[in-house]
């Protein structure tokens, strides 16, 4: 499963790379206008961390059911705050939400996704070993 994530990472990373390269030197001219080149940019940079991050967590071996429902919490929560990132980047959140509620949503993911790792990890290093 960590393998998805790694080669996801890297080709979002390589793709990033490259549009980053092209808006440098100005040869992405229709991707400039209406500033798409950017949100695809930020939206590849997201991707990149976020299978990064998922594939960090899908390496993690829990021990214990305690360990493997905090491991299938923060692969929810690290995969929800991704997606919203996105949503926000390339569409207009204001269409679908308020912007404090989106801005509210995004904080309480990104609290509970820190929290589930930070819990994976303590549980896993304390936990007996099989």
């Amino acid at each position: 499963m960590s393998h998805g994530f790694r080669t996801a990472s890297t080709a979002a990373v390589l793709c990033a790379l490259a549009l980053a390269l092209a808006m440098t030197w100005e040869m992405a001219g229709p991707l400039l206008r209406d500033d798409w080149g950017f949100r695809a940019l930020a939206s590849l940079i997201v991707i990149a961390f976020g299978a990064g991050h998922l594939a960090m967590l899908s390496t993690v071996r829990p021990r214990g059911r305690l360990a493997f429902l905090f491991r299938g919490s923060s692969i929810l929560f690290a995969s929800a705050v991704a997606i919203l990132l996105i949503i926000g980047i390339l569409a207009q959140p204001e269409a679908i939400l308020t912007k404090e509620v989106f801005i509210r949503l995004l904080g309480v993911l990104l609290i509970l996704d820190v929290l589930s790792n930070l819990a994976l990890l303590l549980l896993s290093r304390l936990s007996p070993s099989r």
